[in-house]
């Protein structure tokens, strides 16, 4: 379910979006807020850190879920509509789907752990 191979794979295509989604609020005619680019910022530094660091589904589940949250507080300031806003669904879409594929794998791989509770 959740390799590394399926890690990149997500992780560069959200980082696509955010790339085609910072290209887009720049030539955007009225001026993009910070907000915007503080939102940008974050996703990008939590993809580019799940993407370096070693396989953790907790710890990617963290990264994953702050990115996709910071590509839903870009497409709320940004205001794009339906063209621009494509890239920004896949920025949105492939990280919360990859923090819920390392969230299902971690969970599994407890409940297959033997844990003596007496």
């Amino acid at each position: 379910m959740y390799s590394p191979f399926v890690r990149k794979i997500v992780t560069g295509l959200a980082l696509a979006g955010v790339l085609l989604s910072g290209v887009f609020a720049l030539l955007g005619v009225p001026p993009s807020p910070g907000f915007v680019w503080v939102s940008a910022a974050i996703g990008v530094a939590s993809l580019l850190a799940a993407l370096v660091l070693p396989l953790s589904p907790k710890r990617d589940t963290g990264l994953f879920v702050m990115a996709g949250i910071a590509g839903g507080v870009f497409f709320g300031a940004s205001g794009f509509g339906f063209p621009q806003n494509i890239p920004l669904w896949i920025w949105v879409i492939c990280c919360i789907g990859a923090a819920t594929l390392a969230i299902v794998t971690d969970a599994d791989s407890a409940q297959s752990k033997s844990v003596n509770r007496l």
